[in-house]
C-alpha cells in the first residue's frame, strides 16, 4: 500500500507543469476572513486555516528569507514550511471535531498542547442522534475537505492560485490517506483495534459500522466481524482513488515544486478550452454523517461565465445529492450576487434542499465584502448543521 502510494507521488511530479504570474492577466494575492453569529461554524474554521496559513508564508517568503544567510536559507525555510503547513491543517481539523462535538451538546477537550499532535478526547452527549455522533469523528477531516473546496472553487473562479494556495490544497488533499497509513495507522483485522480505537479513520469506521449494522464490533469467538473490516478498506481505497483521479490533485501539487524564493501564481485550472468555451472536471472525498461521500463536479466557463455542477453519492447508508453553484448571476457596477443550490436523498434524513445567496459588494480594487446567507432542510451537507435552519456568513477579502 505505502509503495503504491509512493508510485502516485512520482506521477504527480512528472504531470506537474506550473504556469507562472507573468502568463496570467489578474496576479492579485487574496486573504480572506469569515465570521458568523456563532464559532459553532466549520466554515470560519476553514477560513481561518486558509488565511493564517498564507500569512505564515508570506511573513517568511516575503519577509525576513532575504535577512538569513544563504546556506542556512534551504534548511530554514523547509522546517518552517512543513511546521506552518502541517499546524495549520492539523489545528482547524481539530476546529472541526470541536465545532461538531458542540453542535451536539458535547465537547472536544484538548488535554496537552503539545507537537506535533495535542492530546485530545472527545465528551459525547449522551443523548445524541447517532449521525450526530458520527459527525463528531469525521468533523475534523470535514474541515479539511471545506478547505480544499475553498482552494478549488477560488482557483476556477479566478483562473489562478499563489503556490502557496496549491500547497494547502494539496496537503488537504492528501489528510485522510496520510492520516490513515502514517499519523494512526492500524491492522483493521485485529480486534485490539476496534476495542481501543486508535485514530479518526477507526473511531469514524466503528461508528458507521454501529449504526449501519448494529451488532458487535467483535464476535463472542474474539474474532472481528469482517464487515467491518470491509468497510474500513473499502473507505481508504475509495478515498485513494478518488485523490488518483482528480485532476486537481496533480495540479496543487505544482505548487510543491516551485521556487518560493520567487511567488508565484499557477494557472489554467482547464482541461479543454474551445474559443469562449472551457471545461474540467474534479472529485472529492468526504467522510460524512451517515458514510463516505464521493463528489464529481463539471467546472464549466463561457467567456467570463462560471458555474459548477456536482454529483454525489454516498455508502453505507443510501445518500444522493446534486448541486448547482454561480458564484456570479447578477453584476452591476460594484455589487455581484451569485448562489447555489443543493437538493439530497439521505436514508436517514430523506430528501432535501438547500438554497444560498451569496452577494458581494466590490467596496474598491482593495477589498470586498460578501456574504452567503442559506436556508436549508433537514440532512447532510457538508460544513453545515444537520438541522433545518437559516445561516448567515460574512466574508472580507483583502487584495494585495
Amino acid at each position: 500500500m505505502t509503495r503504491f502510494f509512493q508510485y502516485a507521488l512520482l506521477i504527480a511530479l512528472f504531470c506537474a507543469q506550473p504556469i507562472y504570474a507573468d502568463e496570467l492577466s489578474d496576479t492579485r494575492r487574496d486573504y480572506r476572513l469569515s465570521i458568523a453569529p456563532t464559532l459553532q461554524d466549520s466554515r470560519i474554521a476553514a477560513s481561518g486555516g486558509i488565511f493564517l496559513h498564507k500569512f505564515a508564508y508570506d511573513v517568511y517568503w516575503d519577509g525576513f528569507v532575504d535577512t538569513l544567510p544563504e546556506p542556512v536559507q534551504p534548511w530554514f525555510g523547509g522546517v518552517w514550511n512543513f511546521f506552518w503547513t502541517f499546524n495549520f491543517s492539523m489545528w482547524p481539523h481539530d476546529m472541526g471535531h470541536w465545532v461538531r462535538a458542540n453542535q451536539a451538546g458535547g465537547d472536544f477537550v484538548i488535554d496537552e498542547y503539545r507537537f506535533p499532535f495535542p492530546l485530545a478526547r472527545m465528551v459525547q452527549a449522551p443523548d445524541a442522534p447517532p449521525a450526530q455522533q458520527t459527525l463528531m469523528s469525521a468533523g475534523g477531516f470535514e474541515i479539511n475537505t471545506l478547505m480544499r473546496w475553498q482552494h478549488e472553487r477560488l482557483y476556477f473562479e479566478t483562473g489562478y492560485r499563489d503556490d502557496v494556495d496549491m500547497i494547502h490544497s494539496f496537503i488537504q488533499t492528501m489528510f485522510f490517506p496520510i492520516y490513515t497509513l502514517l499519523i494512526a495507522p492500524n491492522d483493521p483485522e485485529s480486534r485490539d483495534m476496534w476495542e481501543e480505537t486508535y485514530g479518526d479513520p477507526a473511531d469514524y469506521t466503528k461508528l458507521l459500522f454501529q449504526h449501519y449494522a448494529n451488532r458487535p464490533r467483535v464476535r463472542a469467538d474474539g474474532s472481528v466481524d469482517p464487515t467491518i473490516t470491509r468497510l474500513y478498506r473499502e473507505i481508504f481505497w475509495t478515498n485513494l482513488a478518488t485523490i488518483l483521479v482528480d485532476p486537481m490533485t496533480y495540479k496543487s501539487f505544482e505548487g510543491m515544486v516551485v521556487d518560493l524564493k520567487q511567488p508565484s501564481r499557477i494557472g489554467n485550472p482547464w482541461l479543454v478550452t474551445r474559443g469562449d468555451f472551457s471545461w474540467a472536471y474534479t472529485t472529492r472525498f468526504n467522510p460524512g454523517a451517515i458514510g463516505y461521500e464521493v463528489y464529481l463536479t463539471q467546472h464549466l466557463k463561457w467567456r467570463q461565465h462560471y458555474a459548477a455542477f456536482y454529483m454525489k453519492m454516498g455508502r453505507p447508508f443510501k445518500n444522493r445529492g446534486i448541486g448547482l453553484y454561480v458564484p456570479r448571476i447578477v453584476d452591476v457596477n460594484k455589487l455581484s450576487i451569485g448562489g447555489s443550490v443543493d437538493a439530497w436523498d439521505q436514508d436517514v434524513f430523506g430528501k432535501g434542499i438547500m438554497l444560498t445567496l451569496s452577494p458581494t459588494y466590490h467596496v474598491n480594487s482593495r477589498f470586498d465584502i460578501s456574504a452567503d446567507l442559506h436556508w436549508k432542510d433537514t440532512g447532510y451537507i457538508v460544513g453545515r448543521r444537520l438541522d433545518r435552519e437559516f445561516g448567515l456568513l460574512v466574508n472580507g477579502t483583502f487584495y494585495w
